[in-house]
């Protein structure tokens, strides 16, 4: 009975030592499971993640150095007291921010330089034009998304707001094409007396950004002098190129020499009465 009793007692021991000794030999085995592997760097999509819950740029925890890896992002939104369409091109490396952004409607790159802090994700930047500042920009980046402001000068009081999204394109993709095209057109005009024949031209300027999205400025004039602009992000797939927003919707169709527009939704809210985008138009340059 005794003999039964040790036997028992140095059998349970030597079962509780294997097992922690199997414990143990998992534990150091799998000690580097969670880490990343040195070799793998994270890619420019990581920086900008769109995905609910994930910051565009993740800030460094208090006392860490800032990473000097080269982030790159193109964006589209509306600036300005009418929000006109802009177009940017951001790249970060460490704190120093560079690029530029045109309006769809000017088609005139404006560059960019200045900083970025990580901590609070708040870009500051100049805007100069050959070389002469015209104007500062302030702006957050958080979730793929610009938030800020654009004024004259620092410190200026009056300030317009910006707002742009992230687009779905690739650095290597990214190639700004700027077309303009022109429908030179007789209009009637009329007063008490009689009327008036004058040509007038309806305008169209795109801007070909990469992986089937462009932005574009549409102006265009109709009887007796009704006017009508409108600018946007369109977007081409499976050849077939269009704008939409709220029920205004624009189809676009472009070739070498020409391009056509048509109105498939209601664009009133755009336009006086007798203008429609509506047309044919040569292109120019």
């Amino acid at each position: 009975m005794y003999f039964h009793q040790i036997t028992r007692l140095n059998y349970d021991n030597m079962k509780n030592t294997s097992l922690h000794s199997i414990i143990l030999f998992f534990a150091f085995a799998c000690a580097g499971c969670s880490e990343t592997p040195e070799n793998v760097a994270p890619t420019p999509g990581d920086k900008f993640s769109t995905e609910a819950g994930t910051s565009a740029l993740e800030p460094n925890p208090e006392g860490e150095e800032s990473s000097d890896e080269r982030v790159w992002g193109v964006y589209a939104g509306k600036l300005g007291l009418y929000g006109q369409e802009v177009a940017m091109e951001l790249i970060i490396t460490g704190n120093k921010v560079s690029g530029s952004y045109f309006y769809a409607r000017h088609q005139k790159a404006l560059q960019l330089d200045g900083t970025y802090n990580e901590a609070s994700q708040k870009l500051q930047v100049t805007e100069s034009y050959k070389g002469k500042a015209t104007g500062y920009m302030e702006f957050t980046l958080l979730k793929g998304e610009l938030n800020g402001f654009w004024m004259k000068k620092a410190g200026s009081t009056e300030k317009e707001d910006f707002q742009a999204s992230l687009l779905p394109v690739d650095e290597k993709d990214y190639r700004v094409v700027h077309s303009v095209y022109e429908n030179k057109h007789e209009m009637s005009f009329y007063n008490a007396e009689d009327s008036e024949v004058e040509m007038v031209s309806d305008v169209l300027k795109v801007s070909q950004l990469g992986k089937g999205l462009f932005t574009f400025y549409y102006s265009v004039v109709g009887g007796t002098g009704h006017l009508g602009s409108l600018d946007g992000l369109g977007e081409t797939q499976n050849g077939k190129s269009t704008f939409e927003l709220d029920e205004c919707e624009l189809q676009f169709v472009f070739n070498s020499t020409t391009a056509e527009v048509h109105e498939t939704g209601d664009c009133q809210a755009f336009r006086g009465a007798r203008a429609y985008f509506e047309g044919s138009l040569n292109k120019i340059r």
